[in-house]
C-alpha cells in the first residue's frame, strides 16, 4: 500500500511540486521536460529522476525523506510523454527502435507479442522461477518480484520505445521511463519504511 506522507506541522504552500524544480516554466506553467504532467502533485516529484530543487545549493529532496508506505495509491501511474519526442515505434514491438545507451539492458518482448521493452536487471539473482500467476508484490500492486514484466505498460506509441523493466537489487521489478541511458521517471518510488 502506498501513500505520500506530508507532515503537517507544514503549511500547504511548503509542500514540493513541480513549481519547486528549475525545470518548471512559469510562463507556460508546465514542466519542461514532460509534456501534460500535473505540475501541482507532490507525489510526481518524487516520481521523477530530473526534479532539480530551485535552490541549487539543496541537493536533497524533502519529499524524498518523508515518503512512507502506509496505504494503497489505487491510480495507476502515469508516464508522460517528452516534448519534441517524436513517434519512433514503426516495428514496436517486434524490434527496439531507440538505442538505450547502455550495455547492460536487454529488448524483451512477452509471448503473446503485444509489448516489448528494455529490462534493465542489477539484482544479484539474474535467474529466479517465478509464479507468473502471483508473484511476491512489493510496495505497489505492479511492482513484484520478477525478472521481466508480467503486465503490458499499456504506454502511449511514442514512449513505448522507452519503456524498461528495472528489476533493482532485491529482485523487486517496475517499469521506468529509460532515456539516454538514464532512468527518467520511475513507477513506484520504494518508501523508506518497505521491509
Amino acid at each position: 500500500m502506498l501513500k505520500l506522507v506530508i507532515d503537517n506541522q507544514k503549511k500547504e504552500e511548503e509542500l514540493l511540486t513541480c513549481r519547486s524544480c528549475s525545470l518548471y516554466d512559469p510562463i507556460s506553467d508546465a514542466c519542461g521536460i514532460w509534456s501534460e504532467a500535473d505540475i501541482n502533485d507532490p507525489i510526481l516529484v518524487y516520481r521523477c529522476e530530473e526534479y532539480i530543487p530551485n535552490d541549487l545549493e539543496d541537493t536533497s529532496n524533502p519529499l524524498k525523506e518523508t515518503y512512507s508506505l502506509i496505504e494503497e495509491v489505487d491510480e495507476d501511474p502515469v508516464f508522460y510523454q517528452m516534448f519534441g519526442q517524436i513517434d519512433m515505434a514503426k516495428n514496436y514491438p517486434a524490434q527496439p527502435e531507440y538505442d538505450p545507451k547502455r550495455t547492460d539492458v536487454t529488448w524483451y518482448v512477452n509471448q503473446e507479442k503485444q509489448f516489448g521493452c528494455w529490462i534493465l536487471n542489477t539484482s544479484s539473482k539474474r535467474f529466479v522461477v517465478i509464479n507468473d500467476e502471483s508473484p511476491v508484490v512489493g510496495w505497489h500492486k505492479n511492482v513484484y518480484k520478477s525478472p521481466y514484466p508480467l503486465h503490458d505498460h499499456d504506454s502511449s506509441p511514442s514512449i513505448a520505445p522507452f519503456m524498461c523493466w528495472f528489476v533493482d537489487e532485491d529482485g523487486y521489478g517496475q517499469y521506468v521511463l529509460l532515456v539516454e541511458g538514464e532512468k527518467r521517471m520511475i513507477t513506484a518510488p520504494r518508501p523508506k519504511n518497505f521491509k
